[in-house]
């Protein structure tokens, strides 16, 4: 126990001048243990760490469950693109999600092998091989986690709506263009186009006529739980998650590149992992601030950046090829009710598990139960911009919210939080405009026509 006392007290008299009467004395005693200290920041590590991990555990295992399903016939594609044995994309695919639910700035967003870091290092597998491919995976995540230090996650602020409308738009488009293929059989028995298609509305139904009797179980699970156990049973002859490439059936292991560790080899692999860097970040952190404007929450940019670096670090050692954010399994996510790190850490679990203990039955699941997946993906992404497109033009055409910013003293750019019938907030700002709730509080900003009125009062006075 440490007990501060204060006591104060004035001579009567001093060099021949008299003071007021002495001042009562007065102590203060203030009993501080190790108890009354730790007791409010061990309650406030275990409520972050509830909110973080454990709000949510039921639908964050089940909607991690779903990502895993998914992520498999689309970890074995990018492996394909890349020129690389199927594997290699499913490792890093269940690394890079296991390490960022850990690492990483935003719940609830799922990180693996995607097809834009597998486009980018095609020229490097066919000229110099795989373990090339590895070391410039670590490089990439060495300059990651460098430009998440120098805070290049500050950056997103810049970055205009129409940008990131753009972005998201399109990667809609390419994610529904990729289940054509798939949709009309391009590589398969044409005879079973009726089939196919049949199950794709099966499972479009059940995706979407399941959450109006209960929500209890994703409707995405069940539509590949029961196309896949209608396929096995009725032995029909469809496309499945097999036919993309064989399982792997073991853990891969820790090592280092077999390269040559010289400067023609860094000049070498240099300018691919410098893409790979900023493409990465590109790709996650606009996918950060998409899955921030859904659930109206916060993320952080910078820590997002190293954690994508870590992970992307780890799995050049253990044998994956790069990877970074992946918008379309993140709605995924999203839509069956994954919000918290648990989400991300079950997809790479449950991923590593489907591969290594259950590959012979998920190598049966038909594609056109994913392709349904896939296109509630598209559904989900595109409706919900084109109407906050229209919302902020509406904002902008009744002269509120000019640059799309509230008028609060933070401008925070969010017209979805910040302006008009979409905010959440109390009080106005100077525009007339509802202020965003996490700046509620925020001192308006006066108008320059005010300013301009307090100035020539205060000169009158002078005068």
């Amino acid at each position: 126990m440490v007990s501060v006392s204060f006591e104060t007290s004035w001579p009567e008299e001093t060099g021949g001048q008299e003071f007021p009467p002495t001042p009562q004395v007065f102590s203060r005693s203030l009993a501080l243990t190790t108890t009354t200290l730790d007791q409010p920041t061990r309650a406030s590590m275990r409520s972050r760490f509830h909110d973080a991990w454990l709000s949510n555990p039921k639908a964050d295992l089940l909607s991690g469950l779903v990502v895993a399903l998914a992520l498999i016939p689309e970890a074995i594609s990018f492996s394909i693109i890349a020129g690389v044995d199927p594997k290699v994309g499913l490792y890093a695919s269940f690394s890079i999600a296991i390490i960022i639910s850990m690492v990483g700035g935003r719940a609830g967003m799922i990180s693996a092998a995607t097809g834009a870091m597998a486009l980018v290092i095609v020229p490097l597998v066919e000229d110099y091989g795989v373990q090339y491919l590895f070391a410039a995976t670590v490089l990439a995540g060495v300059l990651q986690v460098v430009f998440g230090w120098l805070g290049v996650g500050n950056l997103m602020r810049f970055v205009p709506r129409t940008v990131m409308l753009g972005f998201v738009n399109a990667l809609a488009i390419l994610i529904f263009l990729a289940q054509i293929p798939h949709i009309i059989l391009e590589d398969g028995d044409k005879d079973q186009l009726p089939l196919n298609l049949a199950f794709i509305v099966a499972g479009l139904a059940i995706i979407y006529g399941l959450p109006r009797i209960t929500k209890l179980v994703p409707s995405p699970l069940v539509a590949i739980s029961v196309l896949a156990a209608g396929a096995i049973y009725f032995d029909w002859s469809l496309p499945t998650v097999g036919d993309m490439g064989a399982l792997p059936n073991s853990l891969p292991g820790f090592g280092l590149p077999d390269i040559p560790y010289t400067w023609e080899t860094l000049s070498i692999i240099f300018p691919f992992s410098l893409t790979l860097t900023f493409v990465g970040l590109l790709e996650s952190l606009l996918t950060a601030q998409l899955l921030d404007d859904l659930t109206d929450t916060d993320s952080d940019k910078n820590q997002e950046s190293r954690g994508q670096g870590i992970a992307n670090v780890f799995t050049g050692f253990f044998g994956g090829m790069a990877g970074c954010a992946m918008i379309g399994q993140s709605m995924i996510n999203y839509r069956s009710g994954g919000r918290t790190r648990l989400s991300t850490l079950a997809s790479g679990v449950f991923l590593l598990i489907l591969i290594m203990v259950l590959g012979d039955l998920v190598a049966q699941i038909p594609m056109a139960a994913l392709v349904a997946v896939m296109i509630l993906v598209y559904f989900s992404i595109v409706p919900h911009h084109a109407q906050d497109h229209a919302v902020d033009a509406e904002i902008r055409n009744h002269g509120h919210g000019r640059h799309g910013h509230c008028g609060c003293r933070h401008s925070q750019p969010r017209v979805r939080r910040c302006c008009g019938c979409a905010a959440v907030g109390g009080g106005l700002c100077s525009q007339g405009q509802p202020r965003c709730q996490r700046h509620e509080r925020a001192r308006p900003r006066q108008p320059r026509a005010a300013l301009r009125r307090q100035r020539s009062a205060l000169l009158r006075l002078d005068e």
